[in-house]
């Protein structure tokens, strides 16, 4: 199950997670905003997406499932629809 936005809350899990941490395929937003936000928060984030006309709301929170970033250069490729990060060893 893809992750997606709900009622201004990110929802669901990252599809081929292991691929994606170790760089093989790129992640989206959503999921780049997942993977940092699994080490916890000390304060509240509000992203307004103002073509999709919706907010993510991340609340406070405490770290979870501490995924390995240590791997991670992150590289932002735009197109005319989205944006995305391709992360490399």
């Amino acid at each position: 199950m893809a992750l997606s936005i709900k009622k201004s809350k990110i929802v669901g899990t990252i599809d081929n997670l292991q691929e994606k941490l170790n760089g093989d395929i790129p992640v989206n937003k959503i999921e780049l905003l997942e993977l940092i936000n699994s080490w916890g928060r000390n304060d509240k984030l509000i992203l307004t997406n103002v073509e999709n006309k919706y907010n993510i709301v991340i609340p406070e929170i405490k770290p979870n499932e501490c995924y390995d970033l240590s791997k991670f250069q992150t590289v932002f490729v735009k197109t005319n629809t989205c944006s995305r990060a391709m992360l490399t060893n």
